[in-house]
């Protein structure tokens, strides 16, 4: 990916904002570590029952959320490839069955402030999730957006075939916004479009690599939530 020579603050203009949900609105940790405790008691504990399960925050500084095999290549390399198959199947299986409740959804601090001071500035404020979320939890906390997009849903509808990058190019369209008039942030390197400005949400990532790899695929990076405020305002 060639980065864009970008100044900041970017100039104040009604841009199209696509955030992610998991990650950079709501924190994707809670459900992550659910997620491996729910392998650990169904598989891991065959091979390792002896073992005591990882604390959350010894997970997270290890779970890479793009190589979703890796945490359990480092601390339970006797695994087989049978086994992390399983895994991944229990996993999302925890998520698919635990991903809509209030424990599995909570907001990162000053997202709902950063969302509100973009619509303010007559911005247009569109979710993209994976998965099938309904915007319960954005109604909850009172975050103002113009419209939720599921990549799932919409593969089921026949709207997409693909991916997150196909579905933006169907947000752009809906909305009859050009490449220049676009943001997206999110914590996925793949999700990002080369010709629409990319910012890496950075603070829902608790693996340094995950992070490293974030930065290399977007044009600009913010480590906490307080810094999205420094890329749109002055």
């Amino acid at each position: 990916m060639m980065k864009k020579k970008i100044s900041l603050p970017l100039p104040a203009r009604e841009w199209l904002v696509i955030l992610d949900r998991d990650a950079t609105i709501i924190s994707s940790r809670e459900i992550a570590y659910g997620c491996f405790e729910e392998s650990f008691e169904k598989v891991i504990s065959e091979t390792y029952p002896f073992s005591a399960k990882l604390s959350l925050s010894d997970y997270t500084r290890s779970y890479h959320p793009f190589e979703r095999t890796g945490v359990y290549e480092v601390y339970y390399p006797r695994l087989t490839p049978e086994q992390l198959v399983r895994v991944g199947e229990v996993s999302w299986q925890f998520y698919l069955d635990n991903y809509r409740k209030e424990r599995f959804n909570n907001l990162l601090d000053g997202m709902d402030k950063f969302i509100l001071k973009l619509k303010a500035a007559g911005c247009l404020i569109v979710i993209l999730t994976a998965s099938e979320s309904d915007g319960k939890w954005m109604r909850h906390y009172g975050i103002p957006v113009d419209n939720i997009f599921s990549v799932t849903g919409m593969r089921k509808a026949g709207v997409i075939e693909g991916k997150k990058p196909e579905a933006i190019h169907h947000i752009l369209d809906q909305y009859n916004k050009s490449y220049e008039d676009a943001v997206t942030i999110g914590d996925n390197p793949k999700d990002h479009i080369d010709g629409i400005i990319s910012i890496g949400a950075e603070f829902g990532l608790g693996c340094p690599e995950a992070r490293r790899d974030l930065r290399e695929c977007v044009d600009i990076t913010a480590p906490r939530v307080e810094d999205l405020y420094n890329i749109f305002f002055a």
